[in-house]
């Protein structure tokens, strides 16, 4: 702490003698009544005051000027406690001034504080500092006091930008006074430090020489008291002055509604959090960023980590893996600079409060603990309360006692609550877990867990579920990560995985998808072995999100494994081998395997035929997805036959208007228009897009899928300009709900590219054939199936226009593309030498351009 008499200079011995005289006049006259002495008596100890004041005044050649103004504050005093004058306790108000007539001199300027030396490696922060500067304007003019709060997390640095912005704005005052607010007495200790360095007399009543010190500070001087760790208002009111100056308070607590203003203090932006620790300790960019994040941006958790790697001089880059691994750990560990205190113990007590007040609200804050730290929904455990102990079960179920255990958590800057949201720091969650210990944190992660699953509201085809799902998802895999790390409730765990999958898959986000249905995979493996028909549903879902990425030999691997497992664990001739069989068909097809996937799917139809009577939707299904396979094989009335039978089917179970009715009227119509049957075509494809358009609006993509149907059949025709229209629609369609990166997306590029070519715009049909490309090699790698068909479309454009070598040089890599996706054999790859071994250039426009195939459901 600075030596406060080394910033005082020295002053005359006037404003020494005139400040005990202004110290004399304002001895509380309580003493002299509780002594004993009565009015006269104390006349007379007063007169004693006076002769020793005069005599002083004599040497210093004061005159008789300043003896008036203190017989004057001497006769208001009596005259007061004549009348029956009582100090009042709490907010302080200082006696009436002295009259026009008597007033006294002004105090000179001083140059007094008690501050902290300045923290040399403070960083940031400037918008909240020049935010209170203009809170509190020029001290000189304060006519009543100007409060502002610092409330915030402990280890936000509340303390450290008090202590800043003191040091910054130390010349505006002439009394810059720090408080430990912890507790009352310590309060008044202070403040009666501060009195008696101001020349206040000692009394044995501390509230007294407060009183005295508010009549001191009164007097002309600029003053800055900062409250520094205050619990709440109610334990400052008693000593919040009520004179013209500035109040600057540190807290918790962001509850301080008519006594001062306030100011959330929050964890450093990224750039800042960067900026201090390479201020502290010598490292790359990255890893600093990587720290920051580790660290959720805690000025404290960040000055610890800085304190530990010097210490230590492990890399920064060690330390962040020393964070992931062991956390509860690391925040125990480190010496911070200006911080009597780590992390971990800083939150303790805090933490201990809250669980003897307020045991509700800290149960809600160990539930929040397993979650993620971002955008817990308020409403999450009211709609889950039958999941909750009795005691939170309780809570939550009265919205008052809720907004009261929320409040609690808030009063204590452990949560930020919003109108439909919390957030709590990860640390904070951190700390919480360790105290729940091996006994209670699998309890929690249980209740969490299902509180997750049950409120994560993925439907298929459903956009809007989209928005609850996004909301959900940070906290469904969070809150996996611990159920498979306890090793509690396997079963749900791989249940909720497989829904956030399934929802990734959706938003084609595949890799993301992936990763939660292997590790349901791995979940139920360990859970039941490796051939419970469990793994397979998990292997069915792997494979899937395979076939969609274009890895379809992987996909091929993983249904054949499925076909297996669920062969051996009913029979052969049991439903579930024959959904493998249809996936496995499915795959199949995609490979160009066409024959084999004809095979697969005639017998998963077969065994659906034994179990359920022909009009049953699952073998409506089969029929739908071997209707496409058979148009594959050129078996057009084959294929015919078995969408019609599909449409019956699902007509009749689920009604004319059902999603089901529209996929299976949107192959109908390919295969009618493949027939040449382009009115019937037109009919189907026109179904399809009224169906999904009262369902799901004209916004939706599956409309986008009718609309790109349609639009290449208008192709067809010769409807360019209506063909146009409608594919630019889809592809807005999917650009705007989907993302503009979507392999959807090239899919609407590609085909629109083939009309701008037929409309004579090579360079627009050029733009959208590269953009395709970007796209798909971007998502899946450069050697995807979709990858030929592009390039094939891009080299016949480029063979119309005039470049030879560029249109050989995209069908050479459509031919290497379909060589290793297909086979040398396979149609698509005779197709596509087919177009590499015709060396001259070609007039006019090619004689067609091809879509790019679906990946997932068909188109």
């Amino acid at each position: 702490m600075e030596n406060a008499d080394a910033d005082e200079p020295r002053r005359p011995i006037a404003a020494r003698i005139a400040a005990r005289g202004r110290r004399a006049w304002r001895l509380p006259q309580r003493l002299l009544a509780e002594a004993g002495v009565g009015l006269l008596a104390g006349i007379a100890v007063y007169a004693g005051i006076l002769a020793n004041l005069q005599d002083g005044l004599r040497g210093a050649q004061l005159g008789q000027a300043l003896v008036a103004s203190t017989l004057s504050g001497l006769l208001a005093l009596l005259t007061a406690r004549a009348g029956g004058f009582a100090v009042r306790r709490g907010r302080h108000a200082p006696p009436a001034g002295p009259t026009e007539d008597t007033a006294p001199t002004p105090a000179r300027p001083l140059a007094m504080s008690n501050l902290h030396p300045r923290n040399q490696n403070f960083t940031g922060r400037e918008a909240i500092l020049a935010d209170l500067a203009t809170r509190f304007g020029d001290p000189a003019a304060a006519s009543g006091p100007v409060g502002q709060v610092l409330y915030g997390l402990g280890g936000v640095g509340k303390t450290q930008l008090a202590l800043e912005y003191a040091h910054r704005r130390r010349a505006d005052y002439d009394v810059v006074w720090w408080i430990a607010a912890e507790e009352g007495t310590t309060v008044a200790a202070e403040l009666a430090a501060l009195a008696r360095r101001l020349g206040v007399a000692e009394v044995a009543d501390q509230a007294d020489m407060t009183d005295a010190l508010w009549n001191v500070l009164r007097d002309g001087i600029r003053w800055l008291l900062i409250f520094d760790n205050a619990e709440n208002g109610g334990d400052l009111e008693p000593y919040w002055p009520a004179i013209g100056g500035h109040v600057l308070v540190t807290s918790r607590n962001p509850h301080w509604a008519g006594l001062a203003g306030t100011v959330e203090v929050d964890v450093l932006d990224r750039a800042e959090s960067v900026a201090f620790l390479r201020s502290r300790v010598a490292t790359d960019v990255e890893a600093t960023r990587d720290l920051a994040d580790a660290l959720g941006d805690l000025p404290l958790a960040l000055e610890q980590a800085a304190a530990y790697v010097s210490q230590t001089k492990i890399t920064v880059s060690a330390y962040v893996e020393l964070v992931r691994d062991r956390l509860p750990d690391v925040l125990h560990r480190g010496e911070p600079f200006a911080h009597k205190e780590p992390v971990a113990t800083t939150w303790s007590i805090a933490l201990d409060q809250l669980n003897l007040r307020a045991p509700a609200a800290a149960e809600l804050l160990t539930l929040c603990a397993m979650l993620a730290p971002d955008d817990i929904p308020r409403g999450l455990p009211v709609q889950g309360a039958a999941r909750l102990p009795d005691r939170l079960r309780e809570a939550v179920a009265d919205p008052l006692t809720y907004a009261d255990a929320v409040g609690a958590l808030v009063r204590f800057s452990l949560v930020s609550a919003h109108d439909d949201s919390l957030s709590v720091h990860r640390l904070v969650q951190a700390v919480v877990r360790t105290r729940a210990g091996p006994a209670d944190e699998p309890f929690w992660a249980t209740r969490a867990l299902h509180l997750i699953a049950d409120a994560f509201p993925f439907a298929t085809d459903e956009p809007a579920s989209w928005p609850g799902c996004e909301r959900m998802l940070p906290h469904a895999l969070t809150v996996v990560a611990r159920t498979e790390r306890l090793g509690v409730e396997p079963d749900r765990t791989a249940e909720l995985l497989t829904s956030a999958g399934s929802y990734l898959a959706e938003r084609f986000r595949l890799k993301d998808a992936a990763s939660a249905f292997q590790r349901a995979l791995a979940i139920d493996e360990s859970a039941h072995g490796p051939q419970h028909p469990l793994v397979a549903v998990d292997l069915g879902y792997l494979a899937a999100v395979a076939q969609s990425g274009g890895e379809l030999h992987e996909a091929r691997q993983y249904m054949e494994r499925a076909v297996a497992i669920t062969s051996a664990a009913y029979g052969p001739d049991h439903e579930a081998v024959a959904e493998a069989r249809n996936s496995l068909g499915r795959t199949l097809q995609n490979l160009g395997e066409w024959p084999a996937a004809r095979t697969e799917l005639e017998e998963a139809l077969e065994i659906l035929m034994q179990v359920f009577s022909p009009d049953h939707p699952r073998i409506a299904a089969v029929r739908n997805t071997l209707g496409g396979v058979l148009q594959d094989l050129d078996d057009l009335a084959g294929a015919r036959d078995q969408l019609e039978q599909a449409l019956a089917v699902d007509e009749a179970a689920f009604g004319p208007d059902d999603p089901a009715v529209a996929s299976i009227c949107g192959n109908l119509g390919r295969v009618l228009q493949q027939m040449g049957e382009t009115d019937a075509a037109r009919a189907q494809l026109e179904r399809a897009l009224e169906i999904d358009e009262r369902r799901y609006g004209s916004s939706h993509p599956r409309f986008a899928v009718d609309l790109n149907n349609l639009g290449r059949l208008l192709h067809d025709l010769g409807d360019l300009t209506g063909a146009r229209r409608l594919l630019e629609r889809a592809l807005e369609i999917d650009e705007e709900t989907l993302g503009s990166g979507r392999y959807q997306v090239a899919m609407r590029a590609n085909n629109l590219g083939g009309v701008l070519q037929d409309l004579g715009d090579v360079q627009g049909a050029r733009a959208h054939y590269e953009r395709a490309l970007t796209i798909i090699e971007r998502s899946f790698g450069p050697q995807h199936r979709s990858l030929a068909v592009v390039r094939s479309n891009l080299g016949t454009l480029l063979r119309q226009a005039g470049d030879e070598s560029g249109a050989r040089e995209q069908f050479a890599l459509a031919v290497d593309i379909t060589t290793a996706t297909f086979g040398p054999d396979n149609p698509e790859t005779q197709r596509a030498r087919s177009l590499l071994e015709r060396s001259a250039p070609v007039a006019g426009p090619p004689t067609a351009t091809y879509p790019v195939p679906p990946v997932g459901p068909t188109e």
